[in-house]
């Protein structure tokens, strides 16, 4: 890659004359050729600096052409692609360009990548370095943590914890960004010995034809009584940092069928800590279970002793039951454990199918599909749109539907949320719809507190959020009320990502 008219040929020819009688000069100052040329000498430091510099000048250049590429088509809030081109045109000699089917592009230039959304947040993929792929290096340790440093490893983690190491007291931590469908993120994407892990074929390859095996188990049975057996049943119980790292790509096509619990998202359900992570995904799935079904790209469900912080959610979830209730949430299916500081800008849709049951439950939510007695959702927000859809397809009319911003059911608490996502229902004539701006089922145990949103006209539950006009959701008045009670400030005023809405301090 280089930038036009900045490389001359001259300007090389003066750089080697000038490295040339500098290493004589030190050379004659008494400093060794070593400490000139080796591994760590001056030259090789040098090296390394110009490298990062002529990087952070990449990434800067990549930055411009994408502010300058928004379209007035969409009051500037998406990026438009040929505008994208044009810029990239003006500023790289040598680069590859893509518009990707999910309305996404990518940018490669020489061995480096950049995913970049519709509303124009980048996400830099380099080649992964990884010396051991397949085995985590690491102790376990919070000093000396295992590291997740390509998709192998990855693979390999999610294998683990459903043959049963749930990483009870274990450190994990995420290195680098990882794109499942980019030959970036494998040390060897064409690798065909991961049959043993379920991918029957090349890695990378299969990953996109299957999907990705998420980590733990998918379908839970019932013990003898007809009950989960969580004791029996495999999950995620340690510690992971994803270290504001994204993992993207992360895609299910399913179609399950059997006797029991369906559970799908990365991790199938955690039971330990997962913080500091951006999951970008689409899930779409097929299921027929006789038990409950949980979605989540994050997690179909967050158990009583879990906590999720710092976490971003986006993609897609599109699913219907044969003949169960589910929970479908943008961040976890269902939350009995602690949700802070996290947000969601995926779209869910669902339904359930005519045959099911009468009376079952369809719950969606942006952050969660239902918050149990236990769960703790606070200092949350989602921009994701919510649609209650059949698809054009015969759906049950006699099962209940709850809708909500936040979560489609509430059991458990909800502090200085808020929702910005449309609320949408296709099944108007149906039996028992319920939608909240928040939530669409409160009970006794129920807590919302300084919780908003905007006014939806489809809304028709009384969830006692507050309604709040754009203007006002925009305004440096309602960052102060979500920051007040707080002993630190964890939201801040949009810095060009969220269309003036309010964002979270890490973001």
């Amino acid at each position: 890659m280089r930038k036009k008219g900045i490389y001359k040929h001259s300007t090389g020819i003066t750089l080697i004359a000038l490295i040339i009688t500098i290493i004589v000069l030190l050379i004659l100052a008494g400093v060794t050729i070593n400490v000139v040329v080796g591994d760590n000498g001056v030259l090789t430091q040098a090296q390394k600096a110009k490298e990062a510099t002529d990087l952070a000048k990449e990434k800067e250049l990549v930055e411009l052409a994408i502010s300058s590429s928004y379209s007035a088509t969409s009051n500037y809030t998406k990026i438009s692609g040929s505008e994208l081109r044009n810029e990239l045109e003006k500023e790289f000699d040598d680069y590859i360009f893509n518009e990707n089917a999910d309305g996404t592009f990518t940018i490669k230039i020489e061995n480096r990548e950049y995913q970049i959304s519709e509303t124009g947040s980048t996400i830099y993929i380099e080649h992964v370095v990884d010396t051991t792929p397949g085995v985590l290096a690491g102790s376990g340790t919070e000093s000396s943590p295992y590291l997740i440093e390509s998709v192998e490893d990855l693979v390999v983690f999610s294998y683990n914890v459903r043959s049963g190491n749930s990483y009870e007291g274990k450190y994990i931590d995420l290195k680098t960004n990882l794109n499942l469908a980019s030959s970036n993120s494998y040390v060897d994407g064409e690798r065909i010995d991961y049959e043993e892990y379920g991918y029957d074929g090349k890695l990378r390859d299969k990953i996109q034809e299957v999907g990705f095996i998420p980590i733990g188990a998918l379908l839970v049975p019932p013990d003898e009584d007809g009950n989960i057996n969580y004791a029996e049943y495999t999950y995620f119980k340690g510690n992971f940092n994803g270290n504001y790292y994204t993992i993207s790509n992360f895609n299910i096509n399913a179609d399950i069928e059997g006797d029991g619990w369906a559970q799908f998202g990365l991790f199938s359900v955690c039971g330990g800590d997962i913080k500091n992570l951006n999951v970008i995904g689409n899930i779409i799935c097929k299921l027929n279970v006789t038990k409950f079904s949980g979605i989540g790209i994050l997690s179909s469900g967050l158990k009583e002793n879990g906590t999720i912080k710092n976490c971003r959610t986006s993609g897609k979830i599109v699913g219907y039951s044969e003949d169960s209730s589910f929970n479908y949430g943008g961040l976890v299916g269902s939350c009995s454990g602690n949700i802070e500081n996290c947000y969601n800008s995926a779209e869910i849709s669902g339904y359930v199918a005519e045959i099911a049951a009468p009376n079952n439950g369809v719950r969606l939510g942006g952050i969660c599909g239902v918050i149990e007695n236990s769960g703790i959702v606070k200092n949350c927000y989602n921009t994701g749109n919510i649609l209650l859809d059949n698809n054009t397809k015969d759906c049950s009319q006699t099962a209940n539907y709850y809708i909500g911003g936040i979560s489609g059911r509430i059991s458990g608490s909800v502090e200085k949320c808020y929702s910005i996502g449309l609320i949408a229902n296709n099944l108007s004539s149906f039996k028992n719809i319920r939608l909240g701006t928040i939530t669409g089922w409160t009970g006794a145990t129920t807590s919302i507190n300084n919780c908003y949103s905007l006014s939806n006209a489809n809304s028709n539950f009384n969830d006692t959020s507050i309604i709040m006009s754009e203007t006002e959701m925009k305004s440096d008045n309602f960052v102060d009320n979500l920051n007040s009670g707080l002993e630190t400030p964890v939201w801040k005023k949009d810095t060009g990502i969220n269309n003036g809405y309010p964002i979270l301090i890490w973001q």
